[in-house]
């Protein structure tokens, strides 16, 4: 029989002038693991940033059919209607783990929950949220609104969602300490009795961060500016990237890459 239980998770609003907040989630217990993944799917399905839906489409189609041919699939235009369709309607969520489950911690989990069309979207980057997953040694460049939540899985029978607050929101805070140790060299945290490094989360310079970010953004759109202008310069990367789009999503990996390495 079904029940009704609920639970803490933080909501890490794109505006940096709006609070964190705590948000509760009523759920039943039949729907334990995918009540969240539901919930914010409706909220990021309503964010719209500096592009349009269709030029949202057009890029997820673009990188679509790169992927495609990396495999040796060839996604003719005849399916291109529907696809660009399917696209339309899809709204996905995409899960980050800050904190990775063992039995050393009880198998407790920390995920950080964001639009995963949010690059293709031109929505800005989350600053605070950018900050947490580097302060945890799994830095990700984070774009538009984000959500965090905790859980315990062992990946086997055991799922049990569990609160995370405001006050856990902190590069000090003891989940993140021991984030950061388990990803950047601190053991295997299996509790299997391998030694564990002392080595601390080290404090994520803010306005290094945003520099950093908004430095990147300036070489991309500095490379697609080039791409308009420079008749030669397109010319060359058509043959290897056959349409600005892909070369944007080239340059977009490019950008996730180098956020990947930033460290202070």
């Amino acid at each position: 029989m079904s029940t009704q239980n609920s639970f803490t998770y933080l909501y890490i609003p794109n505006d940096d002038t709006k609070d964190i907040e705590e948000r509760t989630l009523t759920y039943s217990s039949d729907n334990e693991i995918g009540c969240l993944t539901q919930t914010l799917r409706d909220h990021f399905v309503q964010i719209q940033g500096n592009k349009s839906a269709a030029e949202v489409q057009s890029t997820m189609y673009s990188a679509l059919q790169a992927e495609a041919a990396q495999k040796g699939i060839d996604i003719t235009d005849d399916n291109k209607a529907k696809i660009l369709e399917q696209l339309a309607q899809s709204q996905m969520v995409d899960i980050v783990p800050l904190q990775m489950a063992t039995s050393s911690n009880g198998w407790t989990a920390v995920s950080l929950y964001v639009d995963d069309k949010g690059v293709n979207k031109g929505v800005a980057l989350n600053v605070r949220a950018t900050k947490l997953s580097v302060a945890c040694g799994r830095p990700v460049r984070v774009m538009g609104d984000a959500f965090v939540a905790r859980a315990q899985d062992d990946n086997r029978d055991l799922y049990k969602r569990g609160n995370i607050l405001k006050s856990d929101f902190a590069p000090n805070a003891a989940w993140v300490v021991e984030a950061n140790r388990a990803t950047t060299g601190g053991g295997s945290g299996s509790g299997s009795g391998a030694v564990v490094s002392k080595k601390k989360a080290a404090p994520v310079d803010s306005a290094r961060l945003e520099k950093y970010a908004a430095q990147l953004e300036t070489w991309v759109s500095s490379k697609l500016k080039q791409w308009d202008e420079d008749e030669v310069f397109r010319k060359e990367r058509t043959i290897k990237y056959e349409s600005k789009e892909k070369f944007e999503a080239y340059l977009r990996s490019k950008v996730d890459k180098k956020m990947a390495s930033f460290n202070n």
